[in-house]
């Protein structure tokens, strides 16, 4: 018995160590090559759930398991007390009773008997199993059987007892899940509804950051130096502290049990990370510049927009740059871009730190992205239909 168990953990730390070994490398390429990019904080999560995988699901499988022996125990109590008095001593009566199907009580009094016909006294090797179950509700019936068989009372009438207690206490803690499952069904509602309105910010309230610092300009206050990719940074932060706190506050109120809860975090954050990296597309720069420059006239002169916080993350060249805008304005019916060319914009370095850090090269047809940042652009109307690109950064 003791050879299976050793066994069994060396599985156990085998397949630990397997994910955790995973998880450590991807969390080392993630920081090496992604630290900077609109995936570094998806692959951070990936990882850091990927090692932390094997023991959540260990403890998960501890706790359902001492679920499973708080079930069978009373029925294996009663067959014990059954066969006490009939004659049997309880160290024969639990060894007779372990033929029953018990599930996992089955195994763990197996293991009981057998450490009784080593020589162990009977309620060391009780004490054991009820240190191995890990459940309250076990470690105090068998608490109360091991001292009603030190005092020499009559052990069937108190392991009657204590199963008759037992079977309460579980019909009482199934009327109470039942109960409270409407709670659970609940917090993942509520989850969903936070979610969605999360989603709806990130869409329209966001995308129009540009038109906000425009309207601050003209009423005299100053502009938003946050990017669109700080919001929806702020905004993902918040959804994963709402999702992991939502699932187990969820398995509390619904399984009575925070480790329980814990798989509902992981499904709230798996399901946080999906919508926020497929279904909440970061902006692109092209697109920011494209509506920026159709904001102006082709005829305007000197006119420039607000200066507007963005997170660039590839490199752009103005031909890329014009095919966005023609694509934009022919779906806007607007015909005063069909002719733009790639002359007609230029790109054009001003204070901008990042430049002289070499995280991007701006040069007059393109801007090189050798390590994503935040920076300012701004968009001049030249007159004639051309426009400059003013790159600035901190």
């Amino acid at each position: 018995m003791i050879k299976i168990r050793k066994l069994m953990l060396s599985k156990n730390d085998k397949l630990i160590t397997a994910f955790a070994g995973v998880g450590l490398f991807l969390l080392i390429l993630t920081f090496l090559f992604l630290q900077r990019t609109m995936f570094f904080q998806t692959m951070l999560i990936v990882s850091l759930i990927i090692i932390a995988l094997p023991f959540i699901i260990f403890q998960y499988l501890e706790y359902k398991k001492a679920k499973e022996i708080e079930m069978y125990l009373p029925d294996f109590l009663r067959d014990v007390a059954e066969s006490n008095r009939s004659g049997m001593p309880l160290a024969r009566a639990i060894e007779t009773a372990t033929q029953g199907a018990y599930g996992a009580l089955s195994k763990e009094m197996k293991r009981v008997s057998a450490q009784i016909s080593w020589g162990i006294p009977l309620e060391e090797a009780l004490r054991r199993f009820a240190e191995r179950t890990k459940s309250k509700l076990v470690r105090q019936a068998i608490l109360i059987i091991i001292e009603s068989h030190k005092s020499g009372g009559e052990i069937a009438d108190v392991l009657e007892t204590v199963s008759t207690d037992i079977k309460t206490l579980k019909r009482i803690e199934s009327e109470r899940k039942s109960k409270l499952k409407v709670y659970l069904v609940s917090t993942y509602f509520i989850f969903f509804l936070f979610l969605g309105i999360i989603v709806a910010l990130t869409s329209t309230f966001v995308p129009a950051t540009p038109q906000l610092n425009e309207a601050a300009s003209i009423l005299g206050g100053n502009p938003s130096n946050l990017s669109e990719e700080d919001f929806r940074t702020f905004f993902f932060h918040l959804s994963l502290i709402q999702a992991f706190f939502a699932g187990i506050i969820g398995g509390q109120m619904g399984e009575g049990s925070p480790i329980s809860g814990v798989k509902h975090s992981i499904i709230l954050i798996v399901l946080t990370v999906v919508v926020f990296q497929f279904f909440i597309a970061p902006p692109t720069l092209s697109d920011r510049l494209a509506d920026s420059i159709m904001h102006l006239s082709p005829t305007s002169s000197g006119v420039k927009t607000t200066p507007n916080a963005f997170t660039v993350f590839n490199s752009l060249t103005t031909q890329e740059l014009v095919e966005v805008v023609k694509t934009k304005a022919g779906k806007r019916g607007l015909d005063t871009f069909t002719y733009m060319t790639p002359d007609d914009i230029e790109f054009q370095a001003l204070a901008c730190r990042p430049c002289e850090r070499g995280e991007i090269v701006v040069s007059k047809q393109s801007i090189v992205v050798n390590k994503p940042t935040k920076i300012q652009y701004m968009v001049v109307g030249l007159g004639n239909g051309k426009y400059r690109v003013i790159i600035r950064g901190e």
